[in-house]
Order: structure tokens, then C-alpha cells, then sequence
């Protein structure tokens, strides 16, 4: 007869339960490595966000002056001079450098062009100038006019 022994088997001796120190210290380096690589994403995400904040707050400004230049009478509009300084009491002008450029319609008729430039003071900024167009008619001038 034979007798088996399952305590005494080779195999089971050796069987440990749950991690040693290596894998343990393995582990902790990978994790520490995953932090290092993610956290500094995190930060150039925020400051991502906040160029685009700001970005979106020019467009909008310029926007909003576009709007306004269109409230502009006739005579108003042809002293553009006069009317970049009512424009410019709007905006912050520490912050914002703001162009206007009018252009003379090439046939009686045609709508008058203003071009509208507002790009930021700092150099260190990484925004871009926005450059919006109006058209004001002859036709809203010369009602206005009479």
C-alpha cells in the first residue's frame, strides 16, 4: 500500500502569500514615474487654458468695438481719429493697443470699410492681435446725414 503525504510535498514549502520588497519598491518607482511625467501635463494644461481664456476675451472686446462703431452717426464717422478715442475710453489701454483704420469706398455707393486692430501691450504675451472688418453703407450715412 502506499501512503501519500500532501504535507510534505515540494511544492507547497516555497508558497508565499502577497508581495516581497522588490516588487514592492518596483511598483512604488513606477507609480513615482507616472506622477513625474503626468503632473507637469497638468500644469502646461492649465496655463493652455488660460491663454485661451484671454484670447477669447480679445476677440470678444474687439467684437464688442465692431458693435459700437456701428452706433457711430455719420459726421461721427468721418473723424476716425475722434472716434478711436471714444473707443479707446472702452478697453484698457494698458493692456491693449487698439488700431482703427478707415478705408474710402472706391465708387460712390459702396459701403465704407473700417478695419479694427486690437492686439495686447505685452510682448510676453502669447496672444494674437485680432483684426476684424465693418462695412458702414452710404445709404444708413446719407439717411443719418439728412
Amino acid at each position: 500500500m502506499k501512503y501519500f503525504y500532501s504535507s510534505t510535498c515540494s511544492c507547497h514549502r516555497h508558497r508565499r502569500d502577497g508581495f516581497g520588497v522588490t516588487e514592492m519598491i518596483i511598483a512604488l518607482l513606477l507609480l513615482g514615474l507616472m506622477v513625474s511625467y503626468i503632473v507637469p501635463l497638468f500644469h502646461q494644461l492649465g496655463r493652455m487654458q488660460r491663454r485661451i481664456e484671454k484670447q477669447t476675451l480679445l476677440q470678444q472686446t474687439a467684437a464688442n468695438l465692431i458693435e459700437e462703431l456701428h452706433t457711430f452717426t455719420a459726421k461721427q464717422i468721418e473723424d476716425i481719429d475722434a472716434i478711436s478715442k471714444k473707443l479707446k475710453e472702452q478697453i484698457d489701454t494698458d493692456k491693449y493697443n487698439l488700431t482703427l483704420q478707415k478705408h474710402p469706398p472706391i465708387k460712390t455707393g459702396q459701403p465704407l470699410r473700417v478695419d479694427l486692430e486690437l492686439r495686447p501691450v505685452h510682448q510676453k504675451e502669447t496672444l494674437t492681435a485680432v483684426k476684424l472688418s465693418t462695412w458702414l453703407s452710404f445709404v444708413q450715412v446719407a439717411k443719418e446725414a439728412s
